[in-house]
């Protein structure tokens, strides 16, 4: 069976590490081939992960312009650039794994879910399956964006939420049985050797670049690097540890927010930026630090899935989600608070509160991995219908 997993690249650690958990799950049995499109990423890259590449340039349905001009006209590109070119003709794929995270709602307007539309029409007349696995959704607040998003769910053979908010979203549009629930599926990806870090007792920081523009509307100007700050200079006051701002997108403008912060922090050798081009090292550098303060939803998949204290600082309801899976929604942020963020810090910081904390999470891991397994039974279950 050809499978055609669409919405991953390797410009994001979060769709890489998605890219990933598809693999080592799936990749696993013979009977599936796994195919990626030659836009998301390099020849190399896609092959030395597993994958092998489509004979389309397929871009993702985010990408507005791109989407429609290399779908009506790949097959002239394909000509013109050979990086474009692939083995398999886009018409031998029998399934469609649709692993976006986070696509298809207001904020990315009705222009992505009709351009999803089009590829699973495209497929459906192939007779192929086409499959959403765990991601956000909504809110859908317009009529067309509303119909669009319906009529997606019943041309589809399945559509996973990957939290409450997003099913319920989901299931006040239409009451359809495809419609289910089941954790990020990052959670499961065993991380790599955490001895080869360089730093062993340490706190990371991982900022995100959108909370400067899509977070707009909950952290006004300046808010939330005060609350960057606020948590370095309370770490360098009331510890030792190395404090590690944390590149999880290797995209300009994380970076460059990092030294930023970084130069407020200049001539303070505990403060360092740091970036790991290695996924699964980056995982584990997550999960060798003593607490993560991160605005990187997938940085916070890969705390929490690995027994590490965080706390979230959000604007979109998924970071609220997670933190809710986890019984500890009092440590996303996605607005300021300032009493009870100090508290949450602080908290972080008392031995015993901390182990407690740890308990906690890990019995969650518990029952959330379990979940990702049965997930992936009705996953293959449907490929092998």
């Amino acid at each position: 069976m050809n499978i055609l997993v669409i919405g991953g690249h390797f410009f994001n650690k979060g769709a890489h590490l998605m890219l990933k958990s598809v693999i080592d799950e799936l990749g696993k049995h013979p009977q599936y081939k796994l195919y990626l499109s030659p836009c998301a990423g390099t020849k190399e890259q896609i092959r030395e992960l597993g994958y092998n590449t489509i004979d389309y340039p397929l871009k993702h349905v985010s990408d507005f312009r791109g989407f429609n001009l290399f779908f009506r006209f790949g097959s002239v590109l394909k000509y013109l650039r050979k990086q474009y070119r692939g083995e398999l003709k886009m018409n031998n794929i029998h399934a469609v794994l649709d692993i976006s995270g986070f696509a298809y709602s207001d904020q990315w307007g009705v222009k992505t879910i009709k351009n999803a539309n089009v590829l699973i029409q495209y497929f459906k007349k192939n007779k192929a399956k086409f499959i959403f696995l765990p991601q956000a959704f909504g809110p859908f607040s317009g009529k067309v964006i509303q119909e669009n998003m319906v009529k997606a769910i019943e041309s589809s053979d399945l559509v996973v939420a990957r939290d409450k908010n997003s099913l319920d979203m989901l299931l006040s549009l239409t009451n359809n049985e495809k419609i289910k629930l089941f954790p990020d599926i990052t959670i499961n990806i065993s991380s790599s050797n955490k001895e080869k870090f360089l730093y062993s007792n340490y706190t990371c920081i991982v900022p995100n670049e959108r909370m400067l523009d899509q977070g707009r509307e909950y952290w006004p100007e300046g808010m939330y690097l005060n609350y960057v700050y606020k948590s370095i200079d309370l770490l360098l006051a009331e510890t030792d540890h190395k404090i590690i701002l944390l590149i999880h997108d290797k995209g300009k403008g994380d970076t460059d927010l990092a030294n930023s912060i970084k130069q407020k922090y200049e001539d303070i050798e505990r403060v360092v930026v740091y970036y790991e081009e290695d996924t699964l090292l980056l995982k584990s550098i997550i999960g060798g630090a003593n607490m993560i303060i991160g605005s990187r939803y997938h940085a916070l998949v890969s705390a929490l899935s690995q027994n590490v204290p965080s706390l979230g600082l959000g604007w979109s309801h998924k970071y609220n989600m997670l933190f809710d899976e986890y019984s500890i929604s009092d440590f996303s942020f996605e607005k300021p608070n300032n009493e009870l963020y100090e508290i949450k810090m602080k908290n972080l910081l008392n031995k015993e509160f901390k182990n407690n904390l740890v308990e906690r999470i890990s019995k969650s891991n518990k029952i959330l991995k379990e979940k990702n397994k049965q997930m992936w039974t009705e996953v293959k279950g449907i490929l092998d219908s």
